[in-house]
C-alpha cells in the first residue's frame, strides 16, 4: 500500500536484521523513515563480542543499513540520560543477593506481578531524600511546607502504609493505582478546618526521584503533580481515633522522562476499635496511563500489642486490581505478616503473600511469595 501523504516515521536501528528489515518495510510501504541509533554506554570496546547495546560496530552496521536504504539516520548521545534515570535508580533501588539474585524490588516482574510485592524496598546510596521549610501558622491551624517533599506524607496516606514497618505488597504498603512522583521539588499547604476537618493541597515535580535533587526537571520542564485533599480525623468513644481521607489528584506528562499523563481519584479509611485492632480500607480510580491499573481496591486488619514482646505487630490483608489493558485479566493478591520486637532497636518480621491470576504470567495461577525483613533502627 502507497500512502498519499508521506509520515514519517522513526525507526530504531542497532545494524541487526530485525530493525534493519522494519526500516525496509516501512520504506516499501511509503513511509518517510529515519533511523537512529541511541548511545547508552561510553564505549571502549573494539571487539563485537564485548560490545554493550548499540556500541560502535552497531552504529557501524546501521550506518551502512541506512546508506544502503538511502534514508538520514543519527545517533543521538543518551549517555549521561541513561546513567541518571536508569543506571543510577536501579543501583538504588537494587541489594546484594543473599539467597536470590533477584532484588525484592524487582520480583513482580520475575512473577509477572501487576504491582510490587515490595514497595521499592532496597539498598539505597546515601541521599538527601526531603529538606523542606515549614511554617505554622495561627496555632497550627495552617501548615505551609516547601522544599524536597514526599507526596505520600501529605495525599492519600494510611496508617499500615510502611514497607519498613508493616506489610510489604504493594496494595497494602503503598497503593499502586496512584502515580504519585518520587519525592521533589514542590509546596503543600494543611489547613485545620476544627478539630476533625482538614484540607491539604500542593503542586510539586511531576518527574521528582528520590535519588537526585531535581532542579533542572521543575524549573526547566516544570511538568507538575498536583493533589486535592480532604480529611476527617474523628475519635469515636470506645473505639477510638479514625483517619478519612478523599484525595484528587493530576500529573502533568514528563518531558525528560518520557512519562505520560495520569490522573485519579482516590479513598483511604482506617479506623482504631478498641486498644488493639485497626481496620483498614482503600479504594482508587485512575486513567492508569503509568502504572497500568484501572482500579483497586485493598482492606484487610492489623493488631498491635505484647503477643512475644512488648510491642508486636501482626496484619492480614486482601487486595483486588483491575489492569488498565482490557485484554488482561484481574489480578488479586493476599498478605499475612507477624513483626516482633526483638530488642528496641531491632524488629523481626515474617510473611507470606498471595499472588492470584499474576497478570503478565498467564499460566501461573497462583504464585506464594516468603518475605523476611530485619530492620535495625539507630
Amino acid at each position: 500500500m502507497i500512502l498519499e501523504k508521506r509520515t514519517r516515521v522513526v525507526c530504531g536501528m542497532s545494524g541487526g536484521v530485525d530493525s534493519s528489515a522494519t526500516a525496509a518495510l516501512l520504506l516499501e510501504q511509503g513511509y518517510d523513515v529515519v533511523g537512529i541509533t541511541l548511545k547508552l554506554w561510553p564505549q571502549d570496546c573494539v571487539n563485537r563480542a564485548e560490545d554493550k547495546c548499540c556500541g560502535p560496530q552497531a552504529v557501524t552496521d546501521a550506518r551502512m543499513v541506512a546508506h544502503s536504504l538511502d534514508i538520514p539516520y543519527y545517533v543521538i548521545d543518551e549517555i549521561e540520560t541513561f546513567q541518571r534515570e536508569v543506571m543510577d535508580y536501579f543501583a538504588a533501588e537494587y541489594r546484594h543477593d543473599i539467597i536470590t539474585p533477584i532484588a525484592p524490588a524487582a520480583l513482580d516482574t520475575e512473577i509477572g506481578s501487576l504491582w510490587g510485592t515490595t514497595n521499592g524496598f532496597g539498598e539505597q546510596p546515601l541521599v538527601l531524600k526531603e529538606l523542606y521549610w515549614q511554617q505554622h501558622i495561627e496555632k497550627d491551624r495552617l501548615i505551609a511546607r516547601i522544599g524536597k517533599i514526599d507526596p505520600e506524607n501529605y495525599y492519600n496516606s494510611n496508617y499500615w502504609q510502611s514497607d519498613s514497618k508493616y506489610f510489604m505488597n504493594q496494595a497494602f504498603s503503598s497503593f499502586p493505582v496512584r502515580a504519585f512522583p518520587g519525592n521533589g521539588l514542590g509546596a503543600n499547604l494543611t489547613a485545620k478546618l476544627s478539630d476533625e476537618w482538614y484540607v491539604s493541597s500542593g503542586i510539586q515535580d511531576a518527574q521528582g526521584k528520590k535519588t537526585v535533587a531535581g532542579f533542572d526537571t521543575f524549573f526547566e520542564d516544570f511538568n507538575l503533580f498536583s493533589a486535592f485533599e480532604v480529611g476527617l480525623t474523628p475519635t469515636l468513644e470506645g473505639y477510638g481515633r479514625g483517619n478519612y481521607r478523599f484525595t484528587a489528584w493530576y500529573r502533568d506528562h514528563g518531558d525528560s522522562n518520557g512519562t505520560p499523563h495520569d490522573a485519579g481519584f482516590d479513598l483511604s479509611f482506617d479506623q482504631h476499635v478498641g486498644k488493639h485492632w485497626i481496620p483498614f480500607l482503600r479504594y482508587g480510580i485512575g486513567e492508569g496511563n503509568i502504572n497500568g491499573i484501572d482500579q483497586m481496591v485493598s482492606g484487610g486488619v492489623g493488631w498491635e500489642g505484647r503477643l512475644v514482646t512488648q510491642s508486636d505487630v501482626a496484619g492480614l490483608a486482601g487486595s483486588w486490581g483491575q489492569p488498565s489493558d482490557d485484554d488482561l485479566d484481574d489480578q488479586f493478591a493476599l498478605e499475612l505478616f507477624y513483626r516482633m520486637q526483638v530488642s528496641p532497636d531491632n524488629q523481626l518480621t515474617v510473611g507470606y503473600q498471595v499472588i492470584v491470576n499474576p497478570v503478565f504470567e498467564p499460566g501461573d495461577d497462583v504464585v506464594g511469595v516468603f518475605e523476611l525483613r530485619w530492620r535495625i533502627s539507630m
